[in-house]
C-alpha cells in the first residue's frame, strides 16, 4: 500500500474513530456520575426505569407516547408526528436477523457514527473546496 493510499485511509478512519471513541467517554462518564439506579444494579443500567413526571427515563423507551406527551415539549403537531416514525424504526429492529439487542448496537454504535462522520468528511470536504475558490 503506497504512503497516499495510507494518508486517505487514515483520513477516513480518524473521524470515524473519534466519533466512536466520543460516544463511548460520553456513556461511561454518564455511569460514572450518575448513581446506579437500585432496581438495575445487576443490569449495569445507567437510568432508572421509573416513571418520573419532571424528566425521562427508561421508563420512556418502553412508553414513548407518555413521554412525549409529559417531557418533550413539543407541539401538538410534532407530538402527533413522531410515533408512526419511532414505531417503524423500533419494529425494523425486531425484525433483524439477529434479534433486537444486536440490531441495535450495529445501527447505533457502528452505522450511525460511521454516517455522520462520512456527513462531517463531506461537510469539509465541500468546506475546502469552496475556500479554494475564494
Amino acid at each position: 500500500m503506497s504512503r497516499n493510499t495510507s494518508l486517505k485511509l487514515l483520513s477516513l478512519l480518524i473521524p470515524i474513530i473519534i466519533a466512536w471513541m466520543t460516544m463511548v467517554v460520553i456513556n461511561e462518564c454518564m455511569r460514572a456520575f450518575t448513581p446506579a439506579p437500585v432496581n438495575q444494579i445487576k443490569y449495569g443500567a445507567i437510568f432508572s426505569d421509573e416513571y418520573f413526571p419532571d424528566k425521562c427515563s427508561w421508563a420512556c423507551h418502553t412508553s414513548t407516547k407518555r413521554c412525549l406527551k409529559h417531557h418533550s415539549g413539543f407541539p401538538s403537531v410534532v407530538r402527533e408526528a413522531i410515533p408512526p416514525f419511532y414505531d417503524a424504526i423500533i419494529q425494523a429492529l425486531h425484525k433483524g436477523s439477529r434479534g433486537y439487542r444486536l440490531t441495535n448496537i450495529i445501527y447505533l454504535v457502528v452505522l450511525w457514527p460511521l454516517l455522520i462522520s462520512m456527513m462531517l468528511m463531506k461537510v469539509y470536504k465541500n468546506y475546502k473546496l469552496i475556500k479554494s475558490l475564494t
